[in-house]
């Protein structure tokens, strides 16, 4: 996997170019990059572990090799999947309808509220 990928996604008027970093040295490379002018990203998305999520902190020891080989079956899985999202889950829809009901965005959504650090 590429340390940086771009791609660039029609939004109104203009297009939006939008990166994916994965490893912190590659963020620290590419930001490097944005404040030279060199690069220029309307937003970018830092997976901190090299490989991203694949080869996080909560995934199985493994060689390269096999991480390779988990991402793609992941992606080849995620290409057929039909669902994108829980709220289209025929079976997490009727948690949605009869337990949580119109708390989603309550309840399943972070909320942060200033640094927390600075309200002592």
């Amino acid at each position: 996997m590429e340390g940086v990928k771009a791609f660039e996604l029609p939004f109104k008027d203009r297009n939006l170019r939008i990166g994916i970093v994965s490893g912190l040295k590659n963020a620290e490379d590419l930001i490097q990059k944005i404040q030279k002018g060199e690069e220029h990203f309307d937003f970018v998305e830092v997976m901190a572990c090299p490989m991203g999520c694949i080869a996080g902190a909560g995934q199985p020891q493994s060689t390269t090799e096999v991480k390779e080989k988990r991402a793609k079956g992941l992606y080849r899985t995620d290409k057929m999947t039909k669902i994108r999202s829980s709220e289209a889950n025929p079976v997490i829809e009727p948690i949605y309808r009869n337990l949580i009901k119109d708390q989603q965005h309550r309840l399943l959504h972070v909320h942060y509220h200033g640094n927390p650090e600075s309200e002592n």
